[in-house]
């Protein structure tokens, strides 16, 4: 028996408009067995039979892994209209693997002298309320032109992700999101520090999108004066206690490490402040281009942080409101919704292991990656709904799954229990601890997989009953 969470998922990819009826048969089989155990092997997932499947589907040569997509990225956007404030977090996250000298992957780049792969921008979007994840609408891998060999540019640009100068896919990006959702849902783009360009706000600024960028330095040119000089003239409006997760080095990050240090997870006493300006074009920029760019800032600051550690420091450009100091947290608070998508990377390399299977090439890997996409998605959901009193939990665990929580001696569940009962319940069985507080997407994802190993022994042993009442 599958749990529902599983069945969404295998439904939404079985929704893509992936040809013939024996290939949409061929994508439920291997949808089921990826989204039921995702941080298992395939040899250990998947029956033999279920095994040759997934490699000759992966391998399709005609099988595009947009296509796979599209019936995500269709429930997606769907469940944004209904959702109605939504808001849209890009990112792009590095996926590498070590090569040797023995076995290279074809078509992938090279992205130092040991490793190969490629980037992935990913437009995730979530409940601007809650911030639970409500799928993803757009996942654009990409290289630049310099990383890959001859032998590899065709299929990249089949898929426009050949790019001399990658800035166009956070507007790209933004655009492809507002056109999937299309009309019925109020959209805010949240981007890093990545998307902070004079042209990517234009553009945004042109198509009257909503956003929220941090701005990659104060010292930027404005009508006003310096940007960092004008802020520091604003007044505090106001301080507030920020929790900041905790963030790793990666030695394969150098930039990236120095434009966002190492942390641990604290709280952060913050103050903010807040103004409008008038950004000027950048001088490598023609005429072309309009100036000046009408612009709110807000600019968020660490008080007194611990000995050693980084202060939070953030310059937020947007488009929202800033004419009150609850309107001035709102854009604060909605920036921090973009750290959804941090989760989500690393559910999806931690938990669906996409940084660890053994494909050989790039098209073959890429059909993988959107089957784990949409169960990564799930992994948060269950975070967040754990998080959250959820009305029912029928859309989340089957009345099997429900009775086998309610009779197992490590869930200890009240004699009526909530959802959020059911879900704490789920993540004892993947070794959650109360007293460490709320679950987080590894012990539930894994408490689901213990359930359904449960399930599994069940239908075992009814099989070998039934054969002895046989004999």
């Amino acid at each position: 028996m599958t749990h529902p969470l599983v069945c969404r998922a295998v439904k939404e990819l079985s929704a893509s408009e992936v040809g013939h009826e024996r290939r949409r048969a061929a994508v439920k089989k291997v949808a089921r067995a990826l989204s039921a155990k995702p941080s298992q092997s395939f040899p250990t997932m998947m029956s033999a039979s279920e095994l040759e499947c997934a490699y000759r589907l992966f391998s399709h040569a005609h099988l595009e892994h947009e296509t796979l997509l599209s019936g995500h990225v269709e429930a997606s956007a769907k469940r944004c209209r209904v959702q109605q404030d939504v808001v849209v977090i890009h990112d792009s996250t590095e996926m590498a693997f070590s090569k040797s000298t023995e076995r290279l992957r074809s078509g992938f780049a090279k992205m130092s002298a040991n490793r190969q792969g490629f980037w992935m921008h990913t437009s995730l979007a979530a409940c601007a309320a809650s911030g639970l994840p409500l799928g993803v609408l757009r996942a654009h891998p990409y290289v630049h032109r310099s990383s890959v060999d001859e032998s590899s540019e065709s299929y990249w640009q089949a898929h426009g992700g050949l790019y001399e100068n990658e800035q166009t896919r956070w507007f790209e990006s933004a655009k492809h999101s507002e056109a999937a959702i299309g009309e019925g849902a109020c959209i805010l783009h949240l981007m890093d520090s990545e998307g902070d360009a004079y042209q990517t706000l234009a553009r945004m600024n042109e198509a009257s999108m909503r956003y929220i960028v941090r701005a990659q330095q104060d010292a930027r040119c404005t009508l006003e004066g310096n940007l960092s000089e004008v802020l520091s003239s604003s007044h505090v409006l106001g301080t507030r206690t920020l929790q900041v997760s905790a963030r790793v080095r990666d030695p394969n990050k150098g930039k990236q490490n120095k434009r966002n240090p190492a942390r641990e997870a604290r709280r952060a006493k913050v103050e903010v402040r807040a103004c409008e300006v008038s950004l000027k074009r950048t001088n490598t920029l023609d005429a072309s281009w309009p100036e000046p760019l009408r612009l709110h800032v807000v600019q968020v600051h660490e008080v007194e942080p611990p000995e050693g550690q980084t202060p939070v420091h953030w310059t937020l450009f947007t488009t929202e409101p800033i004419g009150s100091v609850e309107q001035v947290w709102r854009v604060v608070d909605g920036y921090v919704r973009r750290w959804v998508i941090e989760e989500y990377f690393q559910a999806l390399k931690s938990g669906c292991l996409a940084e660890a299977r053994q494909l050989d090439s790039i098209e073959a890997y890429m059909n993988f990656l959107m089957f784990a996409l949409p169960v990564a998605v799930r992994m948060l959901q269950l975070r967040t709904w754990a998080r959250l009193q959820v009305p029912h939990v029928q859309g989340i665990l089957s009345k099997q799954q429900q009775q086998y929580l309610a009779a197992h001696p490590r869930c200890r569940l009240p004699s009526e229990p909530s959802a959020q009962d059911y879900l704490w319940a789920v993540a004892a069985l993947g070794g959650h601890l109360k007293h460490n507080g709320s679950p987080g997407w590894k012990t539930l994802y894994r408490g689901f997989e213990r359930l359904a190993a449960m399930e599994e022994d069940r239908l075992v042993l009814q099989s070998i009953l039934r054969t002895k009442d046989l004999h």
